[in-house]
């Protein structure tokens, strides 16, 4: 909060699954004490077939019991980007929909109501495939959400994209996807090569998503530097953070995470 000048109003953290693990609370409970929403990504490295096939049934049924003993609201974002080629749990739709209703059975079974499915694609994009036939279907997910990133010139392939150029199409296929879904941007970043990251930023967060882009609801900006990725972090730069800062103090990005629930 020191940083930004305002509190989060969605903390995010990535958990991979592991049959011997259990849900980690502590990360929730601190993002609950700043009164933000917890998000957590669950990420199946094992695949999907193990859990089709019910061998890892043991493990999600102990697992959605802790997150009802948890009690408090906790946003789940099942194996994400899930139409990106080369990603671990990336299969045929079939198979992931029969992953996700397996999960989301398992969940409703332990009483976890507190969990709200966030499903979150990634972008259309070279690497990616389409989205919409992996859609489990409005019963079993709360918010969707979209991944996508300006890698500028990170990457050999890539040049500095706008926010429409990356989003805009996605949206448009989600909305027709799922029309009455609240929808965030559950990754979005900006690496500083290649162009101005402070513009791009707000020409985004400013202009484009509260201008022409009402259905967005969320967004949470993925504030890591990945060496083997780029320096998404908002503070990359102190012409960045200034408009990170700009960013937060608008009240248009005043939602709490209670507020953001009541969606």
């Amino acid at each position: 909060m020191d940083l930004t000048g305002r509190p989060p109003a969605i903390v995010h953290w990535f958990q991979r699954w592991s049959p011997d693990g259990e849900f980690e609370a502590a990360p929730a409970m601190v993002a609950q004490a700043t009164g933000a929403l917890p998000m957590l990504s669950w990420e199946p490295w094992q695949g999907l077939g193990p859990i089709v096939s019910g061998e890892l049934d043991d493990y999600i049924r102990r697992f959605a019991s802790d997150v009802a003993a948890h009690a408090e609201p906790v946003l789940l974002r099942f194996a994400h980007e899930m139409n990106l080629r080369g990603i671990h749990w990336h299969d045929q739709p079939g198979i992931y929909r029969a992953a996700w209703e397996r999960v989301r059975a398992a969940f409703g079974e332990a009483g976890a109501g507190n969990a709200r499915f966030v499903w979150s694609p990634y972008v259309a994009d070279s690497n990616a495939v389409a989205f919409e036939p992996y859609y489990p279907g409005d019963a079993q997910v709360d918010w969707l959400a979209l991944d996508g990133y300006n890698w500028g010139r990170r990457r050999r392939w890539s040049r500095w994209p706008s926010f429409e150029t990356i989003f805009a199409g996605s949206l448009a296929s989600l909305t027709r996807l799922a029309p009455d879904k609240p929808i965030m941007l559950a990754e979005i970043g900006c690496t500083e090569r290649g162009g101005d990251k402070a513009r791009w930023m707000r020409d985004a967060l400013l202009e484009a998503i509260p201008g022409r882009y009402p259905a967005i609801r969320a967004v949470v900006w993925f504030n890591k530097d990945r060496p083997d990725h780029a320096d998404w972090r908002i503070d990359s730069s102190p012409a960045t953070l200034a408009a990170w800062r700009q960013t937060a103090a608008d009240p248009r990005y005043s939602l709490t995470g209670s507020e953001l629930l009541d969606l």
